[in-house]
């Protein structure tokens, strides 16, 4: 969907000829006057408001750089689709050709062509940023086109009962958000400015619920909140990626137990996942929302762990899902079954969780509608006392796509297997991105000076996985897809001049996608490399280094810290006093800080890559005392990966 601005370019000497409408403010010299018609509907509203405000932009080329910066036009009452301006924009006789650029809303937060903006909670309008350019416009021309369109995402909640009847009064709010950005008014390009720590809230309009947020390719973590007659959800959507100029509309139904069905029933939300271009609307499958009542549902704070993916449920049998052997869960924690119906009919279905192994008893069981006409569709439900797993099975055949649990207990991470010890890796990347399909592909940076200069041909780029399935496939960089036909826990890619070529041509962000596998981590292996020298800031040789936590946590400030897992056994036992803690990062600015398990502060003076704290009988007892889960914090660092180096033999 656009809006399309015409443009009457009209000079004072041939006023006389145009339409009976308002001037500029001025009936003498050269000024621009600016008439809007919509076409579509803006964002936000049906038409344009009186008093809406834009900054218009003129330069003759790209190069002398503007002739007009951020010029206010307005409407007002008696028309709402002329803007005018109390300092118009005038030719200066001097152009052959001129580029108009506009941005809404008018902001005074304009630094060299750069338009700044922060999302609030008080006027959608205001948040709803668009742009328009037209180029190479012949001087004298009176009438100009501009196509304004949405630069930043706009997701709708329709809320509705069992009836169909709008739900008002509810509070919605998505959390972890970019709430600042810039625009490039010569590009229109946007870029975030501020970490993900910000919450937006809807604005409702009879049971319809909108925010609008900026672009990005999804966070973990993120959740859509919503608290309606008087019970509270929060629904994981990290794994989204929110594009640009694009419109998602959720028609959620709240839909209490039926009669006879077990007390504390459920509520079912059936989700629209409708992804919505401005240009060219575009429909996305339908997903079911199920969450139970039973307990108010929270996965914030929590870590997804998978437990299974792409398992047949026949129809009528179970399945057994079991939490890995090292996590101890809680009643507050969340299971999450994510399915695909097999069935041609999609009529009404039961879904039933019961204790393992008991699947025809009665007692300790969950159950569950699956509504009619809806292929796809996700349980939420509190762990309660499936503590040790549970039993599922289903009155029609499915598809397990993803089982999973949302717990502040976290399993050990598998060690991969070692390569070789002659082999000098060169990281990359690291994280923890699930490629559970190929809508799911993430950019990576690739932007480092001395890692763009180690990548040459016959290098290797090794890709560490955990989570694999049958039919796993790896693609990096828009290349050769690769067939990930083993669980061996990593994959190598030969770099070619191909994909050298590729991870410029994507301004050295390229594209790693691929399904049914997670990866972790990315590494370069040079060609002909000993591993004998230790350039770039690589790890350091040690006697024994002894992995604690791999990871990538932002520390943009003191609010941003996160604990760690330091519960296995082995772990506790090499941590002894005399042992150093090395802390990897990336990321640093001045003024960087380091603290861990609220002892003393480190201030990080250079960007060295690490920083060691030694391990004193205060730092063990505060690892107990935090039930072996320390808190790591600071700011203005990226802490990605945390080892332990003891003496030989400890």
């Amino acid at each position: 969907m656009k809006k399309t601005l015409l443009v009457s370019l009209t000079f004072g000497l041939l006023l006389s000829g145009c339409n009976d409408e308002d001037s500029l403010g001025t009936s003498e010299g050269t000024g621009v006057r600016f008439t809007s018609y919509m076409v579509e509907s803006r964002a936000t509203d049906t038409a344009w408001e009186a008093g809406d405000e834009i900054g218009v932009y003129m330069q003759a080329d790209a190069a002398s750089g503007y002739q007009k910066i951020n010029v206010k036009y307005a409407n007002s009452d008696g028309n709402l689709n002329t803007f005018t301006s109390e300092t118009p924009i005038e030719y200066s006789g001097n152009e052959s050709t001129v580029n108009f650029m506009a941005v809404y809303p008018f902001s005074s937060l304009v630094t060299d062509g750069t338009y700044e903006f922060t999302l609030g909670n008080t006027s959608l309008s205001q948040n709803d940023i668009m742009y328009a350019s037209t180029t190479s416009v012949a001087a004298g021309t009176q009438n100009v086109t501009l196509n304004f369109q949405h630069k930043l995402t706009k997701i709708v909640l329709q809320l509705n009962d069992e009836d169909g009847n709008p739900v008002t009064g509810a509070t919605i709010s998505i959390n972890k958000q970019h709430a600042s950005g810039t625009l490039d008014v010569a590009t229109g390009t946007i870029t975030a400015t501020s970490d993900y720590t910000s919450t937006l809230n809807f604005s409702e309009s009879n049971g319809t619920y909108e925010a609008i947020v900026i672009p990005d390719e999804g966070c973990e973590g993120r959740s859509v909140l919503i608290e309606a007659n008087g019970k509270k959800y929060s629904y994981p959507v990290g794994d989204i990626a929110f594009s640009g100029a694009t419109k998602y509309t959720f028609p959620v139904s709240l839909r209490p137990a039926e009669p006879g069905e077990e007390e504390g029933g459920e509520t079912i939300i059936k989700l629209d996942a409708v992804k919505f271009s401005i240009d060219d609307w575009t429909e996305g499958k339908t997903i079911g929302w199920i969450i139970s009542t039973g307990a108010e549902i929270s996965t914030e704070n929590k870590v997804e762990t998978e437990l299974m993916t792409n398992r047949t449920l026949n129809e009528n049998s179970s399945v057994t899902i079991a939490p890995k052997s090292d996590m101890t869960l809680g009643k507050t924690d969340v299971y999450s079954i994510e399915y695909t119906r097999t069935d041609a009919v999609l009529t009404v279905a039961t879904l039933i969780i019961s204790q393992p192994n008991t699947a025809e008893s009665r007692a300790a069981q969950q159950t569950y509608t699956l509504p009619a006409g809806l292929a796809n569709g996700r349980l939420l439900f509190a762990v309660g006392e499936f503590t040790n797993g549970f039993s599922v099975s289903s009155t029609v055949t499915l598809t397990l796509n993803a089982v999973s649990v949302y717990s502040t207990s976290v399993p050990t991470p598998e060690e991969p297997e070692t390569p070789s010890d002659t082999e000098e890796e060169v990281t990359v990347w690291t994280g923890s991105h699930k490629l559970g399909s190929w809508n799911n592909g993430v950019s990576i940076d690739y932007s480092n000076a001395d890692l763009l200069a180690k990548t040459t041909e016959g290098c290797t780029l090794r890709f560490y996985y955990t989570g694999w399935t049958e039919g796993a496939q790896l693609q990096f960089a828009g290349q050769n897809t690769i067939d990930v036909t083993d669980d061996t826990r990593y994959v190598d890619i030969e770099v070619t001049a191909e994909i050298i070529a590729a991870i410029a041509k994507a301004g050295n962000w390229p594209y790693v996608n691929g399904q049914n596998l997670t990866v972790t981590r990315i590494a370069l292996i040079p060609a002909n490399s000993s591993g004998s020298d230790n350039p770039g800031g690589e790890t350091p040789s040690q006697t024994e280094e002894i992995e604690v936590w791999t990871g990538s946590q932002n520390l943009g400030s003191w609010n941003n810290g996160v604990s760690i897992d330091y519960s296995n056994a082995d772990l506790l036992a090499k941590t002894t006093e005399g042992c150093t803690l090395r802390f990897y990062y990336t990321g640093w600015t001045e003024g960087a800080q380091l603290q861990f398990a609220g002892q003393n502060t480190i201030d990080v003076t250079d960007d060295t890559r690490y920083v060691d704290i030694e391990v004193t009988a205060e730092i063990i007892a505060a690892i107990a005392e935090a039930s072996n889960w320390p808190y790591v914090n600071g700011q203005n660092l990226t802490v990605t990966k945390i080892v332990l180096i003891c003496p030989a033999g400890n």
